[in-house]
């Protein structure tokens, strides 16, 4: 798919739906749902089997609540729902209500969005998320992107808003939406994201709650009155009344909204035709019980997160429902923290997946827009469809903008007011009246009819483990109140309707006209719904040598995938036949998951020749001894022969193996049995936060694996995957569970600095010869770790790139030095000092923990430079050099890898237009072998950073299995000799596991419009 720069943002909730989409130029702005930035998350079935979404599936409910589901979030984990007459399955529902949104996204943008950011609860197992991410696929969305909520939170408060939360500071998210409630705790990370600690949620606790605390109060007053008619509205069987309940539940709605930026309201009754005054003090004696339970609950999550004696950062406020006043209040008790606001928090987690990135968090690359001719998603309206254009959305509404008083400006109104507010809780007095729940909320949202495409069931999913017992929390004094007594407040259930009789268990549902079977629309086909892994197939005939072992450790499943177009070779030498990139290749025979080699029919494509099919490889790579055994005195001379004739050509480079470039320098003299059946491990962030870029490299990796096994049919290699979840915690125990598969001879990855220390002690325990692709601290290779190779260049390397760049491409004599108190600021200090020498005519030293950059603004701008680099880290850089180009806008800038992140060019906005980044990452457009396209036919998305780097890893253990090294010492040594080209750079190691090579190559990228455009490789 061609980039066509915009970006969206989607917060799948219980009750309501958000989406923000970004413009190639950087604007946001929420999508409108028939006028609101909420749209429903209700569904509901026709008879004749469509189903509807937000506005109109509410309305619909009214009569036939049977077919109505308010909350399909809820249901994720099972399967199907009946609703009508049919058992509906649930990716439907969520595929509908995501279509919807992809539907809109296409009117207003007139063009596919290259990037879907969908949150999720931080506590959801990857059952759960699979689901979602399905969903998305179903509805028309290229692969999305799945972050949890708080991260989301977080980032927008953090990108957006402007506040300061220092790496390592604790933040709180308390989001109180419609429906549920959830409280967390995370940490700023150094690559200047965040970490979930601890989540509590109460899934009963939410407006609709407070909602129904005020019809309770109202009930006080009417019950008895006027013979039945407070039951004709608490428990409605009539269309009229029905209505008249609506009515009343949207009332108390708005009211509740409406004495959050005043002090008083009413509440009109219907069927009594009475208008019943309200005060803010009412509301919040009524909301006071479910606003205790969840500042508790956040009191709970900050003592599960063990950071009770840190002092909080930040307390955030996300979901509709933290507007009512009593709630910022409670918490400035608890904490001792004000809380922070913004008018439109419903808007919050969508916005801030638009700022979220891995880690290293690579800015996305630049290209022109490409403008798309017909709708991609599901039914598009055919008339007032605005042409596609570069231009805004055609319909106004709610726009995003930079912070103001403390929060984003926001065309919907919705204040948050600040002053605490006295309060004592009343009783509601009775249980709450029996009606629909998903008719009270939201009626000026809405949405239109959409036809779902039917999807095979997803499986039935195991219920959540229950809960670990977690620390009691320190309860704190509250203020004198008059006990009141307390009775539980229900929520009201389903209207009243005649039950659909279910046939028994075993029976066929009988027919009926309003059969669910939504139509086919043939013009809009609906991708399928990714299949389960087949489990791979065990050989009939097992090698005579293998024995199998009495306890097998638990290791992820070996995957193998069909293999993809073999490469071309490095070295100079005639072009190697290439299929056509979309040709179909043999599958290739299935890995043994015990063992990890492949049986073989026929003699191989090209490569090595097979293994007869009498005996295949032993578990160690070589050939059975009965073959030996049984070889004959002149059959045993031509073999000889034949293999001085192979010898020769593989000395020559002429052995065609992918990514190798020929036979590596170290690698002279006879060439040995490759070694087959062993594993190619890849180490990295597979799910979750930091998941993007990491899964770009481990796709890499496992394309240099297909690559390898189309050539050798009769040889094939296995490629297992480790999460580490970004933590060095969580990559220490996916080192340990690498280590356990025997089978694994060398690693791909990880990438950054916290995963590389949790596992290179594992693996260097184990002799596994490891290679990260990014990681470029110098104190990593100051480790003595054998095992530890660097696949790119260092950080005191890339500071003298950037140095060099000022000097030679910029041609600045006057340049001032910005360095921070971090690692890399004294490293990079020295390099560009000592490169530039008298050209560092000033050099400002700042803080990492420092709010205020005045002075070091006023530095800079003092001495005049004509350039300026800054060696620093994310967090403090970008706060600082927001602060100097507002000084002054057209500075020259020069910055390392470690502000290369889409937050920092979103935070930034027009002020990083520019600013210049260099990166020991080469553009995967111009890696060799044709790299870059081919990923996109494997993986029907673009190529990202450290991809070729991770490619080349896996070619170098390749290579190591073709010289048949077979243990993980000998792939060690093998690694530690090697000397040749692969599709980013030449790689040989130094005895510290860095790059011993004449140019480690290192790219500058400059920044404008919210991309980075790669510009050329920086000369030594």
């Amino acid at each position: 798919m061609a980039d066509t720069g915009f970006r969206l943002g989607i917060d799948f909730g219980t009750s309501n739906t958000v989406a923000v989409l970004r413009w190639p130029d950087g604007r946001t702005k929420p999508l409108l749902f028939d006028g609101s930035p909420l749209l429903p998350s209700a569904v509901y079935v026709n008879a004749d089997g469509t189903i509807l979404t937000g506005r109109d599936a509410v309305h619909s409910a009214r009569l036939q609540p049977h077919r109505f589901e308010p909350y399909p979030k809820r249901r994720v984990e099972e399967g199907t729902v009946w609703l009508g007459e049919q058992d509906v399955p649930v990716l439907d529902l969520v595929t509908t209500v995501l279509r919807r949104v992809a539907a809109e996204t296409y009117r207003v943008a007139g063009a596919y969005p290259n990037e879907v950011n969908l949150t999720h609860p931080a506590t959801w197992p990857p059952q759960r998320r699979q689901t979602l991410s399905q969903a998305a696929t179903a509805a028309g969305f290229p692969s999305p992107f799945l972050s949890s909520e708080p991260v989301a939170a977080a980032s927008y408060f953090v990108g957006t808003v402007g506040t300061h939360v220092p790496v390592g500071g604790i933040a709180v998210v308390y989001d109180f939406g419609a429906g549920t409630f959830d409280a967390s705790v995370v940490r700023r990370n150094a690559g200047g994201g965040f970490d979930v600690l601890a989540s509590e949620g109460l899934p009963d606790a939410g407006g609709l709650d407070v909602d129904a605390a005020v019809v309770a109060y109202l009930g006080r007053a009417f019950t008895g009155r006027e013979g039945d008619q407070w039951r004709r509205l608490t428990n409605p069987e009539s269309e009229s009344d029905r209505r008249a309940a609506w009515q009343l539940w949207e009332d108390a709605r708005l009211a509740k909204e409406m004495l959050s930026r005043a002090a008083t309201t009413y509440v009109h009754v219907p069927l009594y035709d009475e208008s019943v005054p309200i005060g803010r003090e009412q509301l919040e004696q009524l909301a006071r019980p479910i606003l205790d339970r969840t500042v508790t609950a956040t009191q709970l999550a900050v003592s599960s997160a063990g950071v009770a004696g840190q002092p909080l950062a930040a307390v955030f406020l996300v979901g509709g429902s933290s507007r009512i006043p009593l709630a910022a209040t409670l918490l400035h008790r608890a904490f001792g923290l004000a809380p922070t606001a913004i008018e439109q928090p419903e808007l919050v987690v969508a916005e801030g997946a638009l700022h979220l990135a891995p880690p290293t968090g690579r800015a996305h690359v630049g290209s022109a827009p490409t403008p798309v001719a017909s709708g991609p998603f599901g039914p598009v309206p055919t008339s007032g469809v605005p042409s596609p254009s570069s231009g805004g959305p055609s319909s106004g509404g709610p726009t995003s903008g930079g912070p103001s008083s403390g929060g984003p400006s926001h065309e919907v109104s919705g204040d948050v007011a600040t002053q605490p507010v006295s309060a004592t809780p009343v009783s509601p007095g009775f249980s709450m009246p029996s009606m629909n729940p998903g008719l009270p909320p939201l009626l000026q949202t809405g949405s239109m009819p959409v036809v779902p495409s039917r999807q095979q069931p997803p499986q039935v999913y195991q219920q959540p483990q229950p809960p670990q017992q977690r620390p009691p929390v320190p309860q704190q004094p509250a203020p004198h109140q008059p006990p009141v007594p307390q009775q539980p407040v229900q929520r009201p259930p389903v209207p009243q309707q005649p039950p659909v009789q279910r046939p028994p268990v075993g029976q066929p549902v009988p027919q009926q006209p309003a059969q669910y079977q939504p139509p086919v629309v043939p013009q809009q086909p609906v991708p399928p719904v990714p299949q389960q892994p087949v489990p791979p197939v065990v050989p009939q005939q097992a090698p005579a040598q293998y024995q199998p072992p009495l306890q097998q450790p638990v290791q992820p499943q070996v995957q193998q995938r069909p293999p993809v177009v073999p490469p071309a070779q490095f070295q100079q030498a005639p072009p190697v036949q290439r299929p056509q990139v979309n040709a179909p290749h043999p599958a290739g025979p299935p890995v043994n998951a015990v063992q990890g080699w492949a049986p073989t029919s026929g003699p191989p494509a090209s490569g090595p020749p097979a293994y007869p099919s009498s005996a295949p490889p032993s578990a160690n790579g070589r050939r059975g001894k009965t073959l030996v055994a049984a070889v004959g005195g002149g059959v045993l001379a031509l073999l000889l022969v034949v293999a001085g004739i192979v010898w020769a050509v593989n000395r020559n480079g002429d052995d065609g193996e992918p990514g190798i470039g020929g036979s590596p320098t170290n690698q002279a003299g006879p060439a040995a049995s490759p070694a087959c059946g062993h594993k190619v491990g890849f180490l990295g962030i597979l799910a979750g936060t930091g998941s993007k870029d990491s899964n770009g490299m481990r796709n890499a990796t496992k394309l240099a694996v297909d690559d390898y096994n189309a050539k050798h049919a009769g040889c094939n290699v296995g490629f297992a995957e480790f999460d580490t979840k970004g933590t060095e915690e969580g990559s220490k125990a996916a080192a340990e569970s690498l280590v356990a598969d025997s089978e694994v001879i060398g690693v791909v990855g990880p990438s950054y600095r916290a995963e590389v220390l949790g596992a290179a002690p594992v693996l260097e325990k184990a002799g596994i010869p490891f290679f990260t692709t990014y990681a470029p601290d110098i104190d990593l290779a100051a480790k003595n770790w054998s095992t530890f190779h660097r696949l790119i260049a260092n950080d005191k390397e890339q500071a003298a790139a950037g140095a060099r760049y000022i000097k030679n491409t910029l041609r600045a004599s006057k340049v001032v030095l910005v360095y921070d108190d971090s690692d890399f600021g004294g490293v990079a200090r020295q390099a560009v000092t000592a490169t530039l020498g008298s050209s560092v005519t000033t050099s400002v030293s700042i803080r990492r923990t420092a709010t205020d950059f005045s002075a070091a603004v006023t530095q800079v701008s003092n001495a005049a430079p004509e350039a300026v680099y800054y060696a620093g880290e994310a967090d403090d850089g970008t706060a600082f050099l927001k602060a100097l180009r507002a000084a002054k806008p057209a500075i020259a800038v020069v910055v390392s890898d470690r502000l290369f992140t889409q937050l920092f060019v979103d935070t930034l906005g027009k002020a990083a237009d520019g600013i210049v980044v260099t990166c020991p990452c080469i553009p995967s457009d111009h890696a060799g072998d044709d790299y870059a396209s081919r990923y996109q036919a494997a993986y029907k998305t673009s190529a990202g950073y450290y991809g070729p780097e991770a490619y080349d890893g896996a070619s170098i253990i390749l290579a190591g299995f073709t010289a048949g090294k077979a243990t993980r010492a000998d792939m060690l040594a093998f690694v530690n000799k090697y000397d040749a080209k692969g599709i980013a750079r030449p790689y040989k190691f130094a005895s510290n596991g860095d790059l011993s090579v004449p140019d480690p190559l290192i790219w500058s990228y400059k920044i404008g419009g919210g991309y980075a455009s790669s510009e050329s490789s920086i000369a030594p």
